[in-house]
Formats: C-alpha cells, sequence, structure tokens
C-alpha cells in the first residue's frame, strides 16, 4: 500500500507538473499564434505597401521611357536642323565672300579707270587752256593786222 501510495503520489505529482507544463505550452503556443498572426498581417500591409510602390515605380518608369524616346527623337530632329543650318551658313559665307571679292576687285578697277580719266581730263583740260591761249594770241594778231 505504501508503494502504491508513493506511486500514486509520484504520478499525481507528475501529472500535476505536466498539467502545468502542458499549460504553459498552451500559452505559448497561443502567444506564437498571436505573433505569427501579427507578423503575417504586417507582411501582407509591407508587401500591399511594396506592391503600391512598385505599380507607381513602374509608371513613372513608362513615362520616363516615353520621354527620353520624345527628348531622343527631339534631339536628333535639332541636330538634323543644326547640320542643315550650319551647311547654308557656310553656303551663304562662302557666296558672300564671293561677292566681297567681286566688289573689291570691281572697286580697284573703277579706282584705277577713276585715275585714269582724271589724268585724262588734267591732260583736257591742259590741251584746252593752250588751244585758248593759241586762239587768243590768234585773235590778238589777226586783231593787230
Amino acid at each position: 500500500i505504501a508503494r502504491l501510495s508513493d506511486e500514486r503520489d509520484e504520478a499525481v505529482t507528475k501529472s500535476k507538473t505536466q498539467t502545468t507544463k502542458i499549460s504553459e505550452l498552451e500559452s505559448s503556443v497561443k502567444s506564437f499564434a498571436l505573433q505569427r498572426d501579427a507578423v503575417v498581417e504586417k507582411c501582407k500591409e509591407y508587401i500591399a505597401r511594396l506592391s503600391d510602390e512598385k505599380a507607381v515605380a513602374v509608371a513613372k518608369s513608362n513615362t520616363q521611357t516615353t520621354k527620353i524616346s520624345e527628348l531622343e527623337s527631339s534631339l536628333k530632329s535639332l541636330a538634323l536642323h543644326r547640320d542643315a543650318a550650319v551647311e547654308q551658313c557656310e553656303k551663304d559665307i562662302a557666296r558672300l565672300s564671293d561677292e566681297r571679292d567681286e566688289a573689291v576687285t570691281k572697286s580697284k578697277t573703277q579706282t584705277t579707270k577713276i585715275s585714269e580719266l582724271e589724268s585724262s581730263v588734267k591732260s583736257f583740260a591742259l590741251q584746252r587752256d593752250a588751244v585758248v591761249e593759241k586762239c587768243k594770241e590768234y585773235i590778238a594778231r589777226l586783231s593787230d593786222e
């Protein structure tokens, strides 16, 4: 009886200890389940936020890709216009340079012609003065005779 009583007491003590341990473990399981649920909820919120941020980033990237394409197209167009303008400018410079050279040559020719004509005018004036002088002398002689 004593042995069985001791074994019973040990079994009861063990049972109480195990009941306490079970309660503690059940409490821990509930606590971990709550923590897990909270973590899962936070993960869902984070995933949703990241998904929204991804959508915004993708939309922004698409807009920027379109803008880049438009700017590259504008840049190519402007480069073509610039090249055409430079080519036209070079043609205009060459034409104006030729026209300037022609005008300088013409001016030099005209300056030479003017000098020649002025010289001729002086010569004719001297000849005229000489003729007038001769005429005066001849008139005076005729008048004397």
